[in-house]
């Protein structure tokens, strides 16, 4: 009689060209991991009827609860790249960090070191941003990969808040203003009215 605690089904089965077989899935402490095994052997090397399926099923499931839990492989307070802000304050700097919008956390094995997850491809919106940015702006996203294969996304925001110097603004609006749709139209206006003045 075999037994395993967590155990929730099971299904065996033995044939001739496929050997013993067991289906199995068992749950604890929130975890629940799904066996499926083939071909197992019959006999032992001294050609003893053998269950070597279930002590493999049970090996298997023992290694993924001692093994696998739920890990954050990227924290909330990582730094993920900085971007150009223009029109800051001289409160602010001239750039915004981007961190990840909350901690990422899967489902990792204790034997992988989550520092082998790739994070190096962070989307952003825009390249260069302009003064406001608030806390939480968001600015991008990253995919982890974990050997080239996408594991988790999560949204890039802005780290802290950067003001907007009133004075930098306002010069780069005066810079702006005579390409304007407003200044060519006061100009016709002025033209116009001068035209009909004269």
């Amino acid at each position: 009689v075999y037994y395993y605690l967590g155990a929730k089904g099971i299904k065996t089965a033995k044939l001739e060209t496929a050997g013993r077989n067991i289906i199995t899935i068992a749950s604890r402490n929130g975890y629940s991991y799904l066996v499926v095994l083939m071909k197992a052997p019959f006999k032992d090397e001294n050609g003893e009827s053998t269950f070597c399926h279930i002590k493999d099923a049970t090996n298997l499931l023992n290694w993924a609860f001692e093994h696998f839990s739920k890990q954050i492989i990227l924290a909330s307070s990582t730094e993920i790249g900085e971007l150009k802000v223009k029109l800051a304050d001289s409160k602010s700097n001239d750039f915004v960090l981007a961190v990840p919008k909350e901690n990422v956390e899967i489902l990792w094995c204790d034997e992988v070191d989550v520092n082998v997850v790739d994070r190096t491809k962070p989307v952003w919106t825009k390249y260069t941003l302009q003064a406001p940015v608030k806390r939480g702006d968001v600015l991008g996203e990253l995919t982890l990969y974990s050997s080239g294969e996408p594991i988790a996304t999560v949204e890039l925001v802005a780290r802290d808040d950067i003001g907007r110097s009133k004075t930098k603004y306002n010069l780069e609006v005066a810079k702006r203003f005579h390409k304007s749709a407003w200044f060519r139209t006061a100009i016709k206006i002025s033209i116009i009215l001068s035209l009909i003045y004269i």
